[in-house]
């Protein structure tokens, strides 16, 4: 942890440069960026999306953690004067606790709300991830370990909060970040062990594709299926499938790789703009390149 005494002065600083960064955020980035909604100890459900144009910080704690409260511990609260500092200058912190109910430092809304009371922490606010499904979708192991998104949503830095200071310092002078990860040391995250309740199973249906053949879902049963709704004459689609970059070609490339089904579904009406015949979806998806595993016919 002594990384993170020596360097507070610079993440101190770096923080308060932040008002100078240019929060807008590109509304022609298409990319996927990764959104959630937790319960926050506040009671309140809070929604990654609603920070976007904002820097974030995503924490992962557990104060029975001993990494953890060195952080927090006085006389130094390292974690504390960088929440204030961030807070300060409109950076969003949040911190996340994934450990399952019953093990060591899980914490209900009551003790959330108690510890950062205690500790004098100020983040935006804490959240709750009993089920584990956040820290999982970042692939989060231990705690203390962080994730830094930037304004336009994008995940810059994965790895312990002792390198917060040296990201945040090259993002507030548009200078590239130093890595994009760190190796992480701390107390290994408890996740639940027991399997969320699945949701109903996908709807079963029959349609032709574009060769005649009959294709069922249920034929596809334990493999990865992508089902994606196309109309080649709609300009946000004609953006995926452009020359230039070949979005969605190179994913259906990719999904063929790893044994993924890629169904390309039309729902255009007969008459109506994006419908084709078998023999011109067959023309159309030979001059773009695509390659789903069928182009399926539902005008219906």
């Amino acid at each position: 942890m002594r990384p993170v005494r020596r360097t507070l002065p610079l993440a101190l600083a770096g923080l308060l440069a932040l008002g100078a960064i240019a929060s807008s955020v590109d509304a022609n980035d298409q990319r996927p960026k990764p959104d959630f909604a937790l319960r926050g100890v506040d009671g309140a459900t809070h929604r990654l999306s609603t920070h976007r144009g904002k820097w974030v910080v995503l924490e992962w704690v557990n104060f029975d953690c001993a990494p953890v409260r060195d952080l927090y511990q006085a006389p130094r609260q390292t974690m504390q004067a960088l929440q204030k500092a961030a807070m300060a200058r409109g950076v969003v912190w949040l911190c996340i606790n994934s450990t399952a109910a019953g093990k060591a430092g899980h914490l209900t809304p009551k003790q959330g709300q108690a510890a950062l009371t205690r500790m004098g922490a100020t983040p935006t606010a804490m959240l709750l991830d009993t089920t584990g499904a956040v820290g999982k979708q970042f692939r989060v192991r231990f705690a203390p370990e962080a994730r830094v998104l930037s304004p336009r949503g994008d995940v810059v830095y994965v790895g312990g909060v002792d390198h917060l200071h040296t990201v945040l310092e090259a993002a507030t002078t548009g200078r590239p970040i130093p890595f994009a990860s760190k190796p992480v040391k701390g107390c290994r995250i408890a996740y639940a062990t027991t399997t969320a309740a699945r949701g109903p199973k996908a709807p079963e249906f029959t349609l032709r594709d574009t060769t005649g053949a009959v294709r069922r879902l249920s034929d596809y049963r334990g493999k990865w299926v992508i089902l994606e709704w196309v109309n080649y004459d709609c300009p946000f689609v004609q953006k995926q499938y452009h020359f230039s970059h070949k979005t969605m070609q190179a994913l259906q490339q990719r999904a063929a790789r790893n044994g993924i089904v890629w169904l390309s579904i039309c729902s255009s009406a007969r008459g109506k703009q994006g419908h084709f015949s078998a023999a011109q979806a067959n023309a159309r998806m030979k001059k773009l390149g695509a390659t789903p595993t069928a182009y399926l016919l539902d005008p219906s």
